[in-house]
C-alpha cells in the first residue's frame, strides 16, 4: 500500500510540475521595443508630476533620466540601441547606439530604452537583459506541486527512519 501511495505521489509531482511551467506574456516595455524592431527593453521611465520615475529596468543595466516633460537627459551604464519617447499624441524613436543623450518632445509621458541582442546586425551591443521574469518562461509552481513535494519529502524521511 505504501509503495502504491509513493508511486501516486511521484506521478502527481511530475504531472503538476510539468503543467506548472507556463510562458508569461511579454512585459509592456519589451512589446514597445519589439514593435519598433528592437530585441528587448532596457528600462522604462515615466514622467510623473515634476520628475521621471523608473518603472522597470532589466538586469545588468543602470539607467537614469532627469528633466521635465519637454526635455529629458538620459544615461545608461551600457550602450542603448534606441530610445522611444512617448507623448500623449505621438511616439518618437531615437535610433542609434549611445550611453547618454538628450531627447526633446512636447509633453513627454514615457521614455523606454531598448537594446539589441549581440547577434542582431548593426549595433553590436553586448549588454544582457534580465532572463528571469515576464516573457522568460519561468516555472510557476502550484500549490499542488508544493504539497506533493512536501509529502514526498515526509515519506522519504519516514522511510529513512525505518531503515
Amino acid at each position: 500500500m505504501k509503495a502504491i501511495l509513493s508511486y501516486v505521489l511521484a506521478a502527481l509531482l511530475i504531472v503538476s510540475s510539468a503543467s506548472a511551467i507556463q510562458q508569461l506574456p511579454p512585459s509592456t516595455m519589451d512589446a514597445d521595443c519589439a514593435e519598433l524592431g528592437y530585441d528587448f527593453a532596457v528600462a522604462q521611465w515615466d514622467y510623473m508630476g515634476s520628475s521621471y520615475v523608473k518603472i522597470d529596468e532589466a538586469g545588468g543595466y543602470t539607467t537614469n533620466v532627469v528633466g521635465d516633460n519637454q526635455e529629458a537627459n538620459w544615461t545608461s551604464s551600457t550602450s542603448i540601441a534606441g530610445v522611444i519617447v512617448a507623448t500623449a499624441n505621438e511616439t518618437h524613436d531615437y535610433n542609434g547606439v549611445a550611453s547618454s543623450e538628450t531627447v526633446e518632445a512636447d509633453g513627454i509621458a514615457k521614455i523606454t530604452m531598448c537594446g539589441r541582442a549581440p547577434s542582431s546586425p548593426g549595433d553590436g551591443i553586448t549588454g544582457s537583459h534580465n532572463l528571469i521574469g515576464p516573457g522568460a518562461g519561468v516555472p510557476e509552481f502550484s500549490t499542488l506541486t508544493l504539497g506533493a513535494a512536501v509529502a514526498l519529502g515526509l515519506l522519504g524521511v519516514l522511510y529513512l527512519r525505518k531503515h
